[in-house]
């Protein structure tokens, strides 16, 4: 190991670079801790649910900008969509919990975003969490790679998908990023 350009230069490995990797997860007593090794752990799982809960209990509206002044636009196809129903199998209030829960454990979440032939969206579907990855264009623009049940994989663009994102410091990035 070099200190200060003193010392044995040591070349790495895969192998090391691997280690480093499982290692950054280990508390001090050596133990793995992941986001869902972590939910095992009754008063994480509890704080989950709480604010997972407690968030998808919020109302949702819309708004609509009519020059300087704003009103709910009540009459809106999305208003149904996010208050009530956002697709045939979820109520609102489980995907706002479920996108609230997976935003606190990955540090972001991501729906599907279903358009009908009009472009007009009519289905908005939770994606499970760590089926999606974001890669971000030469544009800066994202990218998601969806992998399926079946193990197929789709690009979707940034107009099929909603991505809720945690804090960070690059474009389409988290600052919460976990193995």
């Amino acid at each position: 190991m070099r200190w200060f350009g003193r010392g044995k230069k040591e070349t790495r490995g895969w192998g090391e670079l691997e280690r480093l990797i499982l290692a950054a997860n280990e508390t001090a007593a050596g133990i793995s801790v992941s986001p869902d090794s972590a939910l095992e752990y009754a008063p994480v799982l509890a704080a989950v649910r709480l604010i997972s809960e407690s968030v998808a209990m919020l109302p949702v509206h819309l708004y609509e900008s009519d020059g300087g002044d704003k009103r709910r636009a009540d009459d809106h196809p999305l208003e149904r969509l996010m208050t009530r129903l956002p697709n045939p199998w979820t109520t609102a209030f489980q995907m706002k919990a479920d996108l609230t829960a997976a935003l606190l454990l990955d540090g972001e979440a991501f729906a599907l975003v279903i358009r009908g032939r009009d472009g007009s969206v009519i289905e908005v579907t939770p994606l499970p969490r760590g089926s999606v990855s974001v890669e971000t264009l030469e544009d800066l623009a994202p990218q998601y790679r969806v992998s399926l049940a079946s193990g197929e994989q789709r690009i979707l663009g940034p107009g099929e998908v909603l991505h809720l994102r945690g804090l960070g410091t690059l474009p389409n990035t988290s600052a919460c990023k976990f193995p």
